[in-house]
């Protein structure tokens, strides 16, 4: 079985499918139902197009049937007929069915039909309390509706709707359905985001930091893949992952476009910057940056090299998660990675961690006096503090220059 995830809109409340069990939420402006549709069958093909529809295919042998399911539908009929359009209408097409838990069912063809208006048909029993002869076919379906509910038991609560193959398809027909309706519900198509990274800058011959690239499918869909072109040379995506790496080996700028692939199929992309100059900073100081009176050094969590990791302290072992390099150019750099002051911040309690070298106002700062100086210009006299006063895994942060045994830190 294939799924796809989809995003249905509703007005007047929201329905949730979870764990196989229904439940309504508020009404809300925005309101949306959540509903999965499966394809299977004996010889069915679950593939959809470049824009997330599905494409329903008929079994190459006799009595073999596509089908797409509304999982976990809502209890009560729809109160308008549900909708399909096919590309590929013809004798025989797909048709939606809704079977009621009392036996009857009825089925209607897509909006190509009668003239764009779709027409329905009731199928009792053939044999039982249910069985009847004169249930309408070709009517309304307002009209094929008010039979079944009319029927007594034979009515009831729906128990499956479904997009199923017709009899009179010819084997291996394709349709591709779009404008699927249910109860009013529309079918959105899929969409991949890309985020932008922002543009980048490196230096040519220096390692640069791992950059994750993120994106996301508005049905939930997991990305299969990743992609890029324009990369600057020496970097390489890594197309699992999605993340960028490797050391530069030429100058310039290169426009970078970043394409994620999700498991329907379907694509999304961004494009930014990345400049690659042409020198890097001289090393000043290669080593361990203590707090001497705590007795612990400055630490990357885990000795990460990706955007967002953690900066601490911890108890001073010598290991490559402890050693930093003071650059001439004011930054201080782990794993090739810049000591960053959290979203641009200039106040106290504004958290510290690694990100790519930007050459920002935020990643400047200097070792003088026994202090490691935050030497942005929207900020005063600030520097780097530990508020944990020497307890491991704390994360560093920015707090005014106050001459607490917190705050003093060497170069060993």
């Amino acid at each position: 079985m294939h799924r796809f995830n989809k995003l249905l809109a509703i007005a007047g409340s929201t329905l949730a499918v979870t764990g196989g069990l229904l439940a309504f939420a508020a009404p809300a402006n925005a309101a949306t139902l959540s509903v999965t549709l499966s394809a299977n069958g004996t010889g069915s093909s679950a593939v959809t197009d470049s824009v997330g529809n599905p494409i329903l295919t008929v079994g190459s042998s006799t009595g073999s049937f596509a089908e797409m399911d509304v999982n976990s539908p809502p209890t009560a009929a729809p109160t308008t007929a549900p909708t399909f359009a096919t590309n590929n209408y013809a004798g025989g097409s797909p048709r939606w069915t809704i079977k009621f838990a009392g036996g009857d069912s009825i089925f209607g063809y897509p909006t190509q039909a009668n003239n764009g208006s779709a027409l329905w048909t009731v199928i009792a029993p053939a044999t039982g309390a249910c069985a009847n002869s004169s249930a309408p076919a070709n009517v309304s379906y307002s009209v094929a509706l008010a039979f079944v509910q009319g029927a007594g038991t034979c009515g009831g609560n729906v128990s499956d709707a479904a997009i199923i193959a017709d009899t009179g398809q010819a084997a291996g027909t394709s349709d591709t359905i779009t404008d699927i309706s249910y109860n009013g519900a529309t079918l959105s198509g899929d969409v991949v985001t890309v985020t932008s990274p922002g543009d980048q800058t490196s230096t040519v011959g220096l390692q640069i930091g791992i950059l994750q690239l993120k994106a996301s499918s508005n049905r939930g869909n997991a990305i299969a893949s990743w992609a890029a072109t324009g990369l600057p040379s020496g970097l390489a995506i890594d197309a699992t992952a999605g993340t960028i790496s490797g050391t530069p080996t030429a100058t310039g700028t290169f426009k970078v476009t970043v394409t994620a692939t999700d498991n329907g199929g379907t694509a999304g992309s961004a494009t930014f910057n990345w400049t690659i100059n042409t020198s890097g900073p001289v090393v000043n100081f290669s080593g361990s940056l203590k707090l001497i009176k705590m007795g612990v050094c400055l630490d990357d969590r885990g000795n990460s090299s990706t955007n967002g990791a953690v900066v601490q302290v911890w108890r001073c072992n010598g290991l490559t998660n402890q050693v930093w390099q003071v650059m001439s150019d004011g930054t201080i750099r782990h794993n090739s990675m810049c000591l960053d002051a959290k979203g641009r911040g200039t106040t106290n309690g504004t958290k510290l961690e690694l990100w790519s070298c930007t050459g920002g106002a935020n990643q400047k700062w200097d070792t003088r006096g026994w202090r490691i100086h935050y030497d942005n210009p929207a900020a005063a006299n600030k520097v780097v503090d530990d508020t944990g006063f020497g307890g491991s895994g704390t994360q560093q942060e920015l707090w005014d220059n106050n001459g607490g045994a917190n705050q003093v830190w060497a170069t060993v």
